[in-house]
């Protein structure tokens, strides 16, 4: 199931080509986790926002067994089919577009 929107999907298709094969591109994590691993993972927290007609934030914060605590926002947009995910910000991860830019 595809939770980008088409716009956001479009940037994580091109960053896997320019990297090529068996090689690690600027993704080199997880964008919904900003983990490498999600193993023992746990949802400590979800509020969802709408922030506007046709979108909204999820605060997220998701724990995991190190322990270590990992904040971040999924900007999501309302498109024909639903709520996907445009933008992710985090801790260590101050945009993913830009990342994949």
């Amino acid at each position: 199931m595809l939770v980008y929107t088409p716009g956001l999907y479009a940037l994580v298709v091109r960053d896997k080509r320019r990297t090529g094969s068996g090689n690690v591109g600027n993704l080199d994590l997880d964008p919904i986790c900003i983990c490498q691993d999600n193993e023992g993972m746990k949802l400590m927290h979800l509020d969802v926002i709408k922030t506007g007609v046709h979108t909204a934030t999820a605060n997220v914060a998701l724990a995991f067994p190190e322990p270590r605590t990992i904040h971040a926002q999924l900007f999501l947009l309302w498109t024909s089919n639903g709520w996907r995910i445009d933008e992710v910000k985090a801790d260590d991860l101050p945009s993913l577009r830009k990342l994949l830019r």
